[in-house]
């Protein structure tokens, strides 16, 4: 998630490319109420750079920053068959495969992770004991008698 320090300045890079255009306090909210919170810094400052390479004569809109945003970070998740040859290498068992899988995938989309640094920190996170939840001791009650009423001798 981004400040609003940091929206005012994609703002600007904006304006910037319509002759340093000025913009007030409304706009400024406005925008930066529109831009996904799921977008990082680094990406919303890669689609400006790619939106402006392409299209010099439009404004871009926060929309299109989010529709930009979304596809820099599915490009950056690896295919199936990665996964699962990266997955191999690493010995991941079938039954941890699956929490492996969206550990990477998450690493790489939403935390803009290289796919090694990924990997790394989901076989990290494999090693750590999971809290497993006991089971609570049931005390009897009196409703449990009432079962035997319908039990023939």
């Amino acid at each position: 998630m981004i400040t609003k320090g940091e929206a005012a300045m994609l703002l600007t890079a904006i304006n910037a490319h319509h002759g340093n255009a000025q913009w007030d306090d409304l706009q400024l909210d406005e925008f930066y109420r529109e831009l996904d919170k799921r977008n990082n810094i680094q990406d919303m400052r890669t689609a400006v750079v790619r939106f402006y390479a392409t299209k010099s004569d439009k404004w871009m809109r926060a929309a299109d920053i989010n529709i930009l945003c979304k596809k820099i970070r599915a490009s950056r998740v690896p295919d199936e068959n990665t996964i699962q040859q990266l997955a191999a290498k690493h010995h991941v068992t079938a039954d941890d495969y699956w929490e492996f899988k969206r550990r990477v995938v998450f690493g790489t989309a939403r935390e803009a992770q290289e796919l090694g640094e990924a990997v790394s920190k989901a076989l990290e996170q494999a090693d750590r004991p999971q809290i497993a939840s006991k089971p609570i001791a049931r005390q009897p009650t009196v409703d449990d008698d009432l079962g035997d009423l319908f039990k023939t001798p």
